[in-house]
């Protein structure tokens, strides 16, 4: 039933329209053509969300599937290339699985539906945007009601579900000191870059517990070797399935930085925001009664499991969807190595076939 080389075209096509996040137009209007073939009525929101539907006035259910169409760099001039049964980047750049295979399996899926006039749910399809950058687009998507949600956007054997996901907070800090000329009177200077040092050092970074991480990911100061900085500027975030952690984590570099930068006369200017929630779906939840009984029917085994990644099922389950991650097989995302192998797309689209032939 499942067209493996239409699968695999669709998927190379993808892959070799570049859409680093924000720049994802010429990759939608592509897929904006795909929908109207397959009958899916595209709509593109505010945001530059892609938004499709099928409507069966049979059903009481709703399913929403969703995948995102922007890549991590470098994703600029893919050229994608099969090996036996994987698919790699030839050059210096990702392949762009992530999450482009998402994006194939659900057309392979709703090409098979409509083709084969299988019964299903309604279905909304959401192809988000800036998904990379901090799930931007999927918070922005506005009336989406569904009974389910299933995102396909993770890596792992087929048959892996994500039902857990943790809190996300940012922060950004802007570290002031004094400037001065370091050659001739770096004595009344305040070096910024040693206050943000000094800070740093003292703060719990990394793996805090088994459910608390935090990260500083990005430093910018200084504009000469002989000018002693007065600006640095810091940006990091803390991640928990906990939501006290994830405020204690951001509080604790908060404060360190307020304390290190006084003790040398330096001030901070701190901000956090809180990016997602978490989601945690009970084992016994419906969603996960639907997907062990769909693995079971094409033999394969049902995966639970928590991550330390954020994707749009975060946003949907906050807006009261349901919503969990299922596996499309990508593999090494976010590096030059990326891959997948074709026999995973095809088990991951007969997954999803079986996932939404149980929900009528």
């Amino acid at each position: 039933m499942i067209n493996c080389e239409r699968l695999v075209n669709t998927f190379i096509d993808l892959v070799k329209i570049d859409s680093e996040s924000g720049n994802e137009i010429n990759v939608r209007k592509d897929l904006e053509k795909r929908f109207n073939d397959i009958g899916l009525n595209p709509f593109v929101d505010k945001k530059g969300n892609l938004i499709g539907k099928y409507i069966n006035p049979g059903s009481k259910i709703t399913i929403l599937l969703s995948a995102h169409m922007d890549t991590v760099k470098p994703g600029i001039g893919i050229v994608p290339i099969i090996n036996n049964d994987v698919i790699s980047s030839k050059n210096d750049t990702i392949l762009g699985a992530d999450d482009k295979s998402g994006i194939a399996i659900i057309l392979e899926t709703l090409n098979i539906i409509v083709e084969n006039q299988i019964e299903a749910p309604s279905i909304i399809i959401v192809l988000s945007v800036e998904e990379e950058i901090g799930i931007m687009g999927a918070k922005e998507v506005q009336d989406v009601r569904a009974d389910y949600g299933f995102v396909l956007d993770v890596s792992g054997v087929i048959g892996t579900v994500v039902t857990k996901a943790p809190y996300h907070e940012s922060f950004f800090a802007k570290i002031t000191g004094k400037a001065a000329h370091a050659g001739i009177e770096p004595e009344n200077g305040i070096n910024a870059i040693v206050a943000t040092s000094n800070a740093i050092s003292k703060m719990e970074i990394g793996r805090i517990d088994f459910e608390t991480v935090s990260n500083i990911g990005i430093i910018t100061g200084g504009i000469a070797t002989n000018i002693v900085p007065d600006t640095v500027t810091v940006k990091g975030e803390a991640r928990s399935h906990n939501e006290q952690k994830v405020t204690q984590q951001m509080n604790h570099i908060k404060q360190i930085f307020i304390l290190e930068t006084s003790k040398v006369g330096a001030s901070v200017q701190f901000e956090s925001t809180r990016d997602y929630n978490s989601f945690n779906l009970n084992t016994n939840n419906d969603i996960i009664d639907i997907c062990r009984s769909a693995a079971n029917d094409i033999g394969i085994e049902l995966v639970l499991e928590a991550t330390g990644g954020g994707s749009d099922a975060n946003i949907f389950n906050a807006f009261g969807i349901p919503s969990v991650v299922l596996s499309t097989g990508m593999a090494k995302v976010h590096t030059i190595q990326e891959e997948i192998k074709i026999s995973d797309m095809q088990k991951a689209t007969e997954f999803l076939l079986a996932i939404i032939k149980k929900i009528i």
